[in-house]
C-alpha cells in the first residue's frame, strides 16, 4: 500500500507540474495574458498601412504639456485606414490591453494611459492626436 501511495503522489506531482508548463505566462508572445490577440480586422488594417507607408506623412509638435501628432495621406483609402487604425488602437488601450508590449515606449504609455488626456480627431486626409500628461 505504501508503494501505491508513493506512486500516486509522484504521478500527481508530475501531472500538476506538466500542466503549469502549458500555461502562457504574461508577456510571452502575441497571445499572452494581458496583451489580447489582435483580430483579423486590426491585422488587415495595419498590414495595409505598412504596405502603403510611402504615402503617409506624419508630423509631431511638442507642446508645453504634451504633444500633437498629425498623420495624413493624400490617398483617401490610406487616410481612412489611418483613422480606422487609430480608433482600433484607442479601443485596445481603453479596454486595458497593450499595444506593442515589447516596445518600452508603448509599455510606458500603457502604464500611464489613465493619467493622460488624449484627444483623437479625424482630419482631412487622416487623424490628429493630442496628448496631455
Amino acid at each position: 500500500m505504501k508503494l501505491f501511495n508513493a506512486f500516486t503522489i509522484v504521478i500527481a506531482t508530475a501531472l500538476i507540474a506538466s500542466w503549469t508548463g502549458f500555461a502562457k505566462p504574461p508577456g510571452k508572445g502575441p497571445q499572452a495574458a494581458g496583451h489580447g490577440k489582435m483580430s483579423d480586422d486590426f491585422r488587415g488594417v495595419i498590414h495595409s498601412l505598412f504596405a502603403s507607408h510611402e504615402s503617409v506623412d506624419r508630423s509631431v509638435d511638442l507642446t508645453k504639456t504634451g504633444y500633437r501628432a498629425t498623420t495624413t495621406s493624400s490617398d483617401p483609402k490610406v487616410a481612412k485606414m489611418l483613422q480606422e487604425h487609430v480608433a482600433q488602437m484607442a479601443s485596445r488601450l481603453d479596454e486595458g490591453l497593450s499595444i506593442r508590449h515589447w516596445d518600452p515606449a508603448f509599455a510606458e504609455m500603457r502604464e500611464h494611459y489613465d493619467d493622460m488626456a488624449i484627444e483623437v480627431k479625424n482630419v482631412s486626409g487622416g487623424v490628429a492626436v493630442s496628448v496631455v500628461g
